[in-house]
């Protein structure tokens, strides 16, 4: 039974969200050991030096990688690398985690035997234009009638948002695919399930979007 998390978290151009989006992953309780993988891409914002800053107040807890391209599947693939739990659990500098997320997704990762476990994606908006793409983010008409934009019964299905994986099966696809500029959760998830795994939907599982 898995009980240790490697949070992964790629990085770019975060200075407004970084700080919750890490006190968010750090606030999750879990039955195990827990650590958070910042995989940052070269910012022109204050980005590293918050990233240094949180590094000094978690210490061991907080890992920090550099990537040398502000490329999403290439920070994931870094901080894989750098994890060394057995659950690997994608989070974005986008987003917040809901009270409970880690154990609840560890809980359904176990009880499945799935490769990746992941939720729903709630987006919120501060400004009025980050309202009207919230908006669309959580319409069927906006970005379509996947399970984790619009909700579902939980079950398998063809792909999650984030994602909750196990490492071992993680790797044994290799990881995301640096060619995939969008949709490379997507793209993953096809390769586990062509695999025969399982990528598992549970609406318990919502993580808070912010739209830039």
């Amino acid at each position: 039974m898995h009980k240790n998390v490697s949070f992964v978290m790629p990085v770019l151009h975060e200075e407004r969200y970084l700080k919750a989006a890490v006190e968010s992953v750090m606030a999750q309780e879990l039955p195990g050991e827990m650590e958070l993988v910042l995989a940052i891409a070269p910012s022109q914002d204050k980005t590293l030096d918050i990233a240094k800053s949180l590094k000094k107040k978690y210490g061991s807890k907080l890992q920090l990688v550099n990537v040398d391209r502000a490329n999403t599947s290439m920070q994931l693939n870094a901080g894989i690398a750098k994890a060394k739990f057995e659950v690997v659990l994608r989070v974005d500098a986008h987003a917040e985690l809901g009270s409970g997320y880690a154990a609840t997704a560890l809980e359904v990762l176990n009880a499945t035997g799935a490769a990746n476990v992941g939720g729903v994606m709630k987006a919120v908006g501060e400004s009025v234009f980050q309202s009207a793409v919230a908006y669309g983010y959580n319409n069927r008409i906006g970005l379509g009638g996947g399970a984790y934009h619009v909700g579902a019964k939980a079950g398998p299905q063809e792909s999650v948002y984030l994602g909750v994986f196990d490492k071992q099966k993680l790797l044994s696809v290799g990881g995301f695919d640096p060619k995939w500029v969008r949709g490379q959760d997507w793209e993953l998830n096809q390769r586990l399930r062509a695999a025969g795994e399982q990528v598992w939907f549970d609406p318990r599982l919502e993580v808070t979007y912010r739209p830039r």
